[in-house]
């Protein structure tokens, strides 16, 4: 199929589920959880918070209003009264473009707490997240569940391409896609592998890691790879057009709002015209979308925007392969190889298995099995032994 095409039925698609749903609202519904928090901007008034929800970490993140509850030890407090580290109850309401922070009450002050054990050796287990199951609901979309559960489209499509992604079998039952090898490269900081339209957030001084689907450039725009730091963080950002692309857009720039590419937040990448950061079209998610920057989920780019600071450093690589141990057994996960560097990702997937001398430990067969499915859930190939 063409460009114009492609074009086309897009557009048409977004039509068809606009008119289908209606256009997104707010969900008022208020969590409340206990947790730590990560990360705290005075001058902003920002906090960001990490909560277990379910078998997951969940960070919840934003903006304070002002009327906000802050307490500490059951009188009112301030922002400044807090600290990364300490365990609190937070209650926010998520909406389709942010959280709103209702209240913050301090639970255990992080200079009471025992220091925290970082592994010596956290490469050990590669392997994060838990598959989960799902049963379509009527007039669900395939793009609605992706979000739900913190995928890109593309990771939904991979698993179930012959599912129509707009009118999905109500009652059908899904396996969430869930979990993920860690990328060879870098342990701190945020890597980037456009193979797998995934980012990851690597802090070091916490011992965990974050993760988030994204958008990336298209094969004519296509994503940079290399090695960057984030440069100007900006809430609310002007897109200012490159003048390549003024033509197209008729205007040299598009200012803050619902019709603004960048969305709410953008994280730039030190020295280039390239960044991180949100969308107006939460759908294009785990899509090659953009003019070679990283595009978010509008909940999700808020997060991030308030964990890193500027010098935070970017790797960004490609790796369709990934190979990874978890508690002594060899997985696998294979992405399409969507911008076509390897050509042969069998020679390449052996050449990686002849690399870490780990070729007599693994079920060749499984192993071109995932090859061939290219499905991005990860596999285990160990050799079993009778």
């Amino acid at each position: 199929m063409n460009r114009g095409k492609i074009l086309i039925f897009s557009v048409f698609s977004a039509i068809i589920f606009t008119l289908f749903l209606g256009w997104p609202r707010e969900i008022e519904a208020l969590w409340v959880k206990q947790g730590e928090i990560t990360g705290i901007e005075i001058g902003s008034q920002t906090v960001v918070v990490e909560v277990p929800l379910g078998s997951q970490l969940y960070t919840v993140g934003g903006e304070l209003s002002p009327d906000t509850t802050l307490k500490k030890g059951g009188m009112k407090a301030n922002l400044d009264d807090f600290r990364v580290g300490d365990v609190v109850r937070v209650g926010w309401k998520k909406t389709e473009r942010r959280h709103k922070i209702e209240f913050l009450e301090l639970i255990a002050s992080a200079a009471d707490l025992p220091a925290k054990r970082i592994d010596s050796n956290p490469r050990a287990n590669k392997l994060i997240g838990t598959p989960q199951q799902h049963i379509i609901m009527k007039k669900e979309t395939l793009l609605d569940i992706a979000r739900q559960y913190g995928l890109g489209f593309n990771e939904i499509q991979d698993l179930y391409p012959h599912v129509d992604p707009w009118i999905p079998p109500e009652g059908m039952e899904l396996i969430i896609p869930s979990q993920w090898i860690l990328p060879e490269e870098g342990m701190d900081g945020i890597v980037i592998n456009v193979a797998e339209f995934r980012l990851y957030y690597f802090m070091r001084e916490h011992g965990t890691v974050k993760t988030y689907p994204i958008g990336i450039g298209d094969t004519e725009w296509p994503t940079p790879f290399g090695m960057f730091k984030v440069g100007d963080k900006r809430v609310r950002p002007t897109w200012y057009i490159p003048p390549s692309l003024q033509k197209k857009y008729g205007v040299k720039s598009i200012p803050p709002g619902p019709e603004n590419p960048l969305g709410d937040y953008w994280l730039g990448l030190g020295g280039t015209m390239y960044g991180i950061h949100g969308t107006d079209i939460p759908w294009s998610v785990g899509r090659l979308v953009t003019h070679g920057c990283i595009r978010m989920y509008p909940e999700d780019i808020q997060q991030l925007f308030y964990m890193v600071k500027p010098g935070t450093p970017v790797k960004i690589i490609y790796e369709p392969v990934k190979i990874g141990l978890f508690f002594g057994n060899i997985y696998v996960e294979v992405q399409r190889d969507i911008y076509e560097k390897i050509g042969d990702l069998a020679e390449y997937g052996h050449g990686l298995l002849r690399e870490k001398g780990i070729v007599e430990r693994v079920d060749l067969e499984r192993f071109q099995q995932a090859l061939e499915r290219q499905d991005g859930m990860p596999m285990d190939i160990t050799r079993r032994t009778h």
